[in-house]
């Protein structure tokens, strides 16, 4: 087991919007090196991670860890509203979720504060 008592935790922000997303928002078998976060505030999209199908709705928060294969789509909606970034956050030189276990989606609803 690792100690990372003495590591510092280091975060990075590399770019994110909010965006409007239009029916041909898609990609299949992605591999990002940073990790990236949606939060759904209007419509429906679909993430695949690994063998996992997510459906997130508005109020939904997704993690995709970097170095994960993942696809993704809208659902039948055809449409959809988000923000999104691509960050990196380490404790040493390791991807803090190599060594955390956390759910992909979480529900955080709507707040203004966000």
């Amino acid at each position: 087991m690792n100690n990372f008592q003495n590591e510092p935790l280091m975060t990075a922000y590399h770019h994110g919007s909010y965006i409007k997303l239009g029916a041909d928002w898609r990609d299949k078998n992605v591999i990002c090196p940073n990790s990236k976060l949606y939060y759904v505030i209007k419509g429906e999209i679909s993430v695949k991670i690994e063998d996992e199908i997510l459906l997130a709705k508005k109020g939904d928060a997704i993690l995709i860890p970097a170095g994960i294969k993942h696809s993704y789509n809208l659902t039948d909606s055809a449409y959809a509203e988000k923000y999104w970034f691509h960050f990196d956050i380490r404790l040493g030189q390791v991807n803090l979720f190599d060594i955390i276990d956390i759910p992909y989606m979480k529900h955080i609803g709507i707040n203004d504060a966000l």
